[in-house]
């Protein structure tokens, strides 16, 4: 798995479930997107469809007010690993990479709305 990992700090209380909400969201969100760059953007060629179509979000794990939330992106196929080391591209990660200030800044202007709502 590919992924982020996100640890929780002292919150209004009042403001937690809706927080809680949102982050999970855009966690989701752009973890969904991060699916989509790495079939879109990969070098392996794409002969069956089986690498390409395995890659998918997974789901939120955990929470935020509990102590942390984990996702990712990961493709199912077998040899996925493989492809990876044959090619030098982890193409997951990279995925990741280029959607992460996207993200920080998604999760900063949520939080920035749950302390401005309280």
């Amino acid at each position: 798995m590919n992924g982020i990992q996100i640890d929780s700090a002292t919150w209004p209380e009042e403001a937690l479930p809706e927080l809680e909400t949102k982050v999970q969201e855009t966690l989701k969100e752009h973890m969904r997107r991060a699916a989509n760059r790495a079939q879109q953007n990969h070098v392996f060629q794409n002969q069956t469809g089986e690498l390409e179509g395995s890659i998918r979000d997974l789901p939120v794990v955990g929470s935020f007010a509990g102590g942390t939330l984990e996702t990712g992106i990961t493709a199912d196929a077998d040899y996925t690993s493989h492809v990876i080391a044959k090619t030098g591209d982890d193409f997951l990660q990279r995925a990741l990479d280029d959607g992460e200030r996207e993200l920080e800044l998604a999760l900063e202007e949520v939080i920035a709305s749950a302390f401005n709502d309280t």
